[in-house]
């Protein structure tokens, strides 16, 4: 359509129908946080965004099956209408009640008025950077300075130009915006001129202020907070996932209220998946995914075989829909749910931040952004954070004060092992920082050198001489021993870090790998990526005689190089071995060297307890030392040789920690006076 043209109808609707509804009685707009943060997002077909909207309204209004498409001229899109009224109740088009949706005030008045003016009033009072967008087209701009601006000083969350796209769309269809294209700029018609003096536009540096202050907030019912006073041994026990549910954060609350009033009475798996049909649009498999989460979290039950009903714990949160409420049933169930307010006590994080703590620190077996994501949504609707810049979380008030009621997981200090469970362990360093870069710098594509550095730090980590080369034609890392000549190792490291998490055959040159382990006379070579792809990068990988180690495998070489630190000889055992890392083949070295650990604490601690015993004069034989070790330590019992070679170590010179005489043995001090003489040494070791 012609620009002028648009300017003239636009200058008739300002000066015409607009008049119908006084701006007096435009809405208040709504705080910057509970704004909408996406555009509604229908069908446009050939009536534009105002006409399709009014056809699916008129529909709602006419109680129309939720089911039917919305079938908008010149539009191929198959959309429901319950699937609309999901995309539009954000902005307060429409409402949902007990799963049925009906027209809001506001929506009603617009179709009565046919007034344009007062729906544009309506939007960019619900949803962000809408008028905000026409206060920046009072000089022309394109969409890409548009995204920019939005991303930068509005802090929006926002990857490409789609919500600023959306946005436009419904800005030029209102009248408002003009798009010229020889120049791909937007800009202000004069009726967009006059209806931006009707309303209320925020300021980046107001939401600076704004973000920082808390968003609504809620108090936790006393039976609410009773479910979050947790053993660590059930905190650790939570399953990973919260599992699907339909919709998006806006619509959340509302879909379990309406979910959970379904569920007062027995329902089968096929009225559960016709339900979900008709009010969401979701396919019967989604409904069953839906059921299983509702059924983790305890909000739904067996009533018989194959019927379903809600529990009592879901009726009582049903009652007021308290999101807090709802955030502290989750936690009850589900991992690292109020740990994420833990995490952010001391600064903001992103998303990945979280998905690197959440496995580093509290057990999760593998990344996943959707799920951290969820646990976000949540927590948002709570009160408990708010959005920081563009892709970071912040700590509420509220969120720093419910801490202070709730048991949140420990941090973990060490991977499980059985074996080593029975030695005296003290707090062991999980090298947290270093493994949350391995996770997070693996995906940053766009910053090679940074991951590069961080796998040079690993291997420091697991004992190696570790230098960082990096830039074209070297190898990324170079990793050697500290092994007399004779023993010595090398081993050439190429670090690949990718967006999608997946290093595939075509990112690797194996030619150039084998070239780099050559040109240092390095015995070993290996690539370390998040993940690898396809059998056929580690056919090729095992012809080339290389290892592939994904940092999942390499964040647990240095865990449990912190609690049972290897030989680089041991690790030689991984290095031999091509193809994806077998770290299984540590598992006899790292079991001997926990044997020895658990012998040296028998033996000292025998010898301890017997050193008062007035009858032996607290000296013991080996075989005195074998034959009580083995009835105090049925699981262990060490063999004579075991016990001679701990003994000689223990009663050198150095170590001095037992004393000999006429071949017999008695402890020179306690077990906490030998683990002090350890840690002197240790830290000898580590002195400058």
């Amino acid at each position: 359509m012609d620009s002028r043209l648009i300017c003239v109808l636009a200058n008739d609707m300002i000066e015409g129908v607009m008049k119908d509804i006084p701006i007096a009685d435009y809405p208040t707009p709504r705080t910057w946080c509970m704004k909408a943060q996406a555009a509604p997002n229908i069908p446009r077909g050939s009536m534009g965004m105002t006409g399709a909207l009014r056809r699916i309204l008129e529909d709602v209004a006419s109680g129309k099956p939720q089911t039917s498409p919305v079938g908008i001229p010149g539009s191929d899109s198959e959309v429901t209408l319950g699937v609309c009224c999901q995309r539009l109740r954000p902005v307060g088009l429409v409402r949902d009640k007990n799963g049925s949706w009906s027209l809001s005030e506001e929506a009603e008045k617009w179709l009565s008025s046919k007034d344009d003016g007062y729906l544009a009033a309506v939007l960019c009072a619900n949803t962000k950077y809408l008028g905000e967008i026409l206060y920046l087209l009072q000089k022309p701009m394109k969409a890409s300075m548009l995204q920019e601006i939005a991303t930068t000083q509005y802090f929006m969350p926002w990857k490409k130009n789609s919500e600023v796209n959306r946005r436009t769309v419904w800005l030029r269809d209102l009248g408002l915006v003009v798009f010229h294209e020889h120049s791909l700029l937007y800009e202000l018609t004069d009726a967009g001129r006059s209806f931006l003096k009707t309303i209320e536009v925020v300021f980046p540096e107001s939401i600076s202020e704004g973000e920082l202050s808390d968003p609504l907030v809620y108090e936790a019912s006393p039976w609410a907070l009773s479910l979050c006073e947790l053993e660590q041994e059930d905190l650790r026990s939570r399953k990973g996932s919260i599992g699907y549910y339909p919709g998006g954060k806006a619509e959340l609350i509302s879909t379990l209220t309406a979910y959970i009033a379904f569920f007062e009475a027995p329902r089968t798996r096929e009225e559960v998946e016709a339900f979900s049909t008709a009010n969401y649009g979701i396919k019967p498999s989604s409904a069953r995914s839906f059921l299983n989460m509702l059924s983790g979290i305890g909000f739904v039950e067996r009533a018989s075989r194959n019927r379903y009903q809600a529990t009592e714990l879901a009726i009582l949160w049903n009652k007021d829909a308290n999101p807090l409420n709802m955030c502290c049933c989750l936690h009850k169930a589900c991992m690292f749910v109020f740990e994420i307010l833990h995490e952010l006590k001391n600064r903001p994080k992103t998303k990945n931040d979280l998905s690197a703590a959440s496995i580093v620190k509290y057990g999760f077996e593998k990344e996943n952004g959707s799920e951290i994501l969820k646990r976000i949504h949540f927590l948002q609707l709570a009160g408990l954070l708010r959005d920081h810049k563009a892709d970071e979380f912040a700590i509420t008030q509220a969120g720093e004060k419910l801490l202070e009621s709730v048991s949140v997981q420990s941090v973990c200090e060490s991977v499980d092992s059985s074996a080593s469970d029975s030695i005296a362990s003290t707090p062991v360093s999980c090298c947290e920082e270093l493994l949350a870069e391995l996770h997070l710098s693996s995906k940053d594509s766009s910053n090679h050198g940074r991951f590069e550095r961080a796998c040079a730090e690993a291997f420091k980590r697991l004992g190696f001489k570790s230098e960082w080369l990096g830039g074209s034609g070297k190898t990324d890392v170079l990793a050697s021993t500290y092994s007399a000549a004779k023993y010595a190792y090398r081993i050439t490291i190429d670090a690949k870090s990718t967006a999608n998490g997946l290093v595939n055959e075509s990112q690797l040159n194996f030619d150039t790998l084998v070239d780099h382990r050559k040109r240092h006379d390095a015995q070993f070579a290996i690539v370390v990526g998040c993940g690898f792809q396809g059998e056929r990068v580690v056919s090729r990988a095992i012809k080339h005689k290389i290892v592939l180690i994904d940092v999942e495998s390499l964040c647990k070489l240095i865990r449990l190089h912190e609690k049972t630190p290897l030989s680089a000889q041991d690790y030689k055992n991984l290095f031999e071995k091509y193809g994806l890392a077998d770290l299984n083949v540590l598992d006899p070295a790292r079991s001997r060297l926990v044997r020895s650990g658990v012998v040296l604490h028998a033996v000292m601690d025998c010898l301890a307890s017997e050193s008062n015993d007035e009858v032996i004069g607290g000296t013991l034989s080996v075989r005195e030392l074998y034959v009580l070790l083995k009835a105090r330590n049925r699981g262990l019992s060490p063999s004579i040789d075991e016990i001679e070679n701990m003994l000689a170590f223990l009663s050198s010179p150095m170590i001095n920690c037992v004393g000999k005489t006429k071949g017999e043995y008695y402890a020179i001090g306690s077990l906490n006076e030998a683990s002090n003489k350890f840690a002197f040494y240790a830290n000898a070791c580590l002195a400058h």
